[in-house]
């Protein structure tokens, strides 16, 4: 019966219809398409009507527009005449863009008006996250430099991007710590890693971080955590870059090894000087190489080089060890670098041609190799068993070697270096001081309280006679004393500040004590020393109470006498048949051409006697290019005037600390010639130091890293202190600008 009934109008929705049509509408509203392009007209918006809280909204259905709205959702226009609700940013972006609308268009807040009071949270919430109004929000922000970005966007909007901002600084900072401490980032699964657990910890201190970890859509998975560390690799890899260009001239140091999952990796750094004279040694990464061929390697090195925009017409040196596909004169590495730049000088790597020289030496004598042998299986053998090891602690014994050590003072043996022959002689020294412990460790393994295979036995058994014998310890003594002069070159040898050229001094400064070590003084010195120790440990005497029968003269000269010499005559030509190995082998291999070529480069400037237009053009050979000759010759006619005492260092210090500003213009060739010689390096330890870092990284619980992370991680690690100077805010400014979405969730950062 309703419709039969005459209702009167209601008073209040008359007042509002007659204010609406009395009020001059700031809507020009139609619904409709156009015939024309078929194309849904826009409502043309002059100013935002914004009502307040006082004006009565008519109810439809007992429901209104809530003037709270406006407060939370900025960009809200009423259109009172029609009591809908329209996006006023979206209008405005369609109107100054032209764009036409699309069927995937959301037309109810820019054509028809919203209407939908019983979802108007939800659905005003939706509209604000969407991609068509986002691009609004940044266009107009991009036309409009001066319209504060809280105009535009919803303050419940500013408060989500400020937690999300914060969340995502404090996940960025998080990765930057774990690998730079070279820290695992995930665990079993992506849940229970210490990424996840260093967040959890750090949002006692960030309290909007617990609530973001909790979130399904909180950007923590492996591909946004790889991203964030390929951000943060390549800020430090520019950063070095931008370095070595400061630099005229720079050299590469390269070496590869295998990793635990025995994939190839190759290791590149560069060496350049700064304006300072200060040599510089970079890692710039590892790359996975299909295989270890010379080509290969060196595409990879070309690769490497474009990547970092660097030329090889700077290009002055490269250092590698001695293997067949680096440093082969015929088709290796150095041979195709020096056909593409033939300035670049090649050095062989100073401590791996010391390691040579120490293995030749062992190969040539048997009976310092027999010591070798035995230290590293009888160590190998206690350290390798829980069970072997504590008979070894256990047992007390008088000291043996050192008679201010007591026995209580436990020392274990140390396993010898796989590679490093001139890292052993803490090994040796260990085994030397614990000889009595040794030989009681190894009578109680065999008398079988431990369970050792037949041929181990066999060979322990042979090792204990061995230990009993006087040579033993002789040779043992004999090998600490001459190795250990070698691994204090060897530790210099690996400084980046050492040049090429410091090398072959250090090397002839190696001979010279070896030399001294060559008497007859220094042999009864340590025979008696040995005796002593190895009446402490019950050695067999050495007996020398034989006549020593003459050579008969037909055999005098021979390689091969009949007549046998005494037995502490035999030990005191093992010992200098040892010394002159050893000094050979150094002497063969630091005579190589790179270095000789370094020495004629630095005789230039420590010869007090100034060579001739001639004579530089020699000594330079192809890098005269390099260098204005006759200026050159002026100004080491000069340089007698400013340093009384020629050596590198010292023309160094005075440029340095007397001539700062005036290096670079009155002596600028001088300073160019010694950039050079300094750019050379010595050893490719640098590149061998990046081995350590990947074995601490990719370890067996992470062999299944992927090379893209390995890498990333890596540069971040081996650069602590670069990757500690890493600006967040731009890390995270260059990771939200990669697309709209993340915009729209972070906001921009400043």
């Amino acid at each position: 019966m309703d419709k039969f009934v005459i209702r009167k109008s209601n008073t209040k929705e008359s007042e509002l219809q007659q204010s609406s049509q009395n009020n001059i509408s700031n809507v020009i509203s139609i619904s409709s398409f156009s015939k024309k392009s078929n194309q849904p007209i826009l409502p043309l918006i002059e100013t935002k009507n914004q009502p307040s809280s006082s004006f009565i909204f008519p109810k439809h259905k007992n429901r209104s527009f809530c003037a709270k709205w406006f407060e939370t959702f900025t960009w809200l226009h009423y259109d009172t005449s029609k009591d809908r609700a329209f996006c006023f940013d979206c209008i405005s972006f369609y109107h100054k863009t032209n764009n036409k609308l699309n069927k995937h268009t959301e037309l109810s807040f820019i054509v028809d008006g919203f209407k939908n009071w019983k979802k108007a949270s939800e659905k005003l919430r939706s509209h604000e996250n969407s991609k068509m109004h986002v691009n609004s929000i940044h266009y107009l922000l991009s036309i409009n430099s001066n319209l504060p970005v809280i105009s535009l966007l919803s303050k419940q909007k500013i408060e989500e991007q400020k937690n999300a901002s914060t969340a995502l600084l404090t996940i960025i900072s998080t990765l930057r710590y774990l690998s730079q401490m070279g820290l695992s980032i995930r665990g079993h699964s992506n849940n229970d890693g210490n990424f996840i657990s260093l967040l959890e910890e750090r949002s006692l201190d960030v309290p909007c971080l617990r609530n973001w970890i909790q979130q399904k859509n909180n950007w923590l998975s492996s591909d946004i955590q790889n991203e964030i560390l390929e951000i943060m690799s390549l800020n430090v890899q520019r950063e070095l870059v931008k370095s070595i260009k400061t630099s005229e001239y720079f050299s590469i140091i390269a070496d590869s090894t295998t990793d635990i999952s025995s994939a190839e990796q190759f290791s590149l750094c560069i060496r350049y000087v700064d304006s300072n004279f200060e040599v510089h040694e970079v890692f710039t990464g590892l790359y996975n190489t299909p295989d270890s061929k010379a080509l290969t390697f060196f595409d990879t090195i070309k690769d490497i080089l474009i990547r970092f925009t660097l030329s090889t017409s700077n290009l002055r040196g490269h250092c590698f060890d001695g293997a067949a596909n680096m440093s082969g004169k015929l088709n290796g590495v150095k041979k195709l670098i020096e056909d593409v730049q033939p300035k670049s000088c090649f050095v062989h790597c100073s401590n791996h041609s010391l390691d040579l020289a120490l293995q030749e030496v062992a190969r040539k004598n048997i009976s310092m190799c027999d010591i070798f042998t035995m230290v590293r299986d009888v160590s190998n053998a206690i350290l390798e068993s829980a069970k072997r090891k504590s008979i070894y602690e256990n047992i007390v014994l008088e000291p043996c070697y050192h008679s201010s050590k007591l026995d209580s003072i436990k020392q274990n043996l140390l396993p010898f270096c796989p590679t490093r022959w001139s890292v052993r002689v803490k090994s040796l020294i260990r085994f030397l001081d614990n000889y009595s412990r040794v030989q009681k460790t190894l009578d109680e393994m065999l008398s079988g309280s431990v369970c050792i295979a037949d041929d181990r036995k066999s060979t322990l058994r042979g090792y204990v006679k061995k230990l009993k014998k006087f040579k033993t310890m002789f040779f043992l003594t004999i090998a600490i004393h001459i190795f250990g002069p070698v691994e204090q070159l060897a530790k210099v040898l690996q400084n980046p500040k050492f040049c090429a050229s410091d090398s072959i001094k250090a090397a002839d400064t190696l001979k010279k004590t070896l030399l001294s070590f060559r008497t007859n003084e220094n042999f009864e010195k340590i025979l008696n020393t040995v005796n002593l120790h190895a009446e402490l440990c019950k050695l067999e005497p050495l007996e020398d109470n034989r006549r020593i029968q003459k050579t008969p003269k037909r055999l005098q000269y021979t390689n091969n006498p009949s007549t046998k010499l005494s037995p502490i005559c035999e030990l005191k030509k093992d010992m200098f048949e040892i010394i002159d190995y050893l000094i050979n082998e150094i002497d063969r291999r630091f005579n190589q051409q790179g270095l000789k070529n370094l020495v004629k480069l630095e005789n230039i400037l420590v010869d007090k006697k100034t060579k001739t237009h001639q004579e530089l053009n020699n000594c330079l050979n192809n890098m005269n290019e390099d260098f204005d000759v006759n200026k050159l010759h002026a100004q080491l006619l000069m340089l007698p005037s400013i340093v009384s005492t020629t050596t590198i260092s010292d023309i160094i210090n005075i440029l340095r600390n007397e001539y700062l500003n005036a290096k670079d213009t009155l002596f600028s060739e001088i300073t160019k010639l010694i950039k050079l010689i300094l750019t050379i390096p010595a050893s490719a330890a640098t590149a061998e130091r990046s081995f350590s870092a990947l074995r601490r990284l990719k370890t067996y619980l992470r062999s299944t890293m992927t090379q893209k992370r390995l890498t990333h991680m890596m540069i971040l690690h081996v650069h602590k202190s670069m990757t500690a100077k890493i600006d967040l805010k731009l890390i995270a400014k260059e990771f939200v600008s990669r697309t709209s979405q993340r915009k729209s969730t972070f906001g921009n950062f400043h």
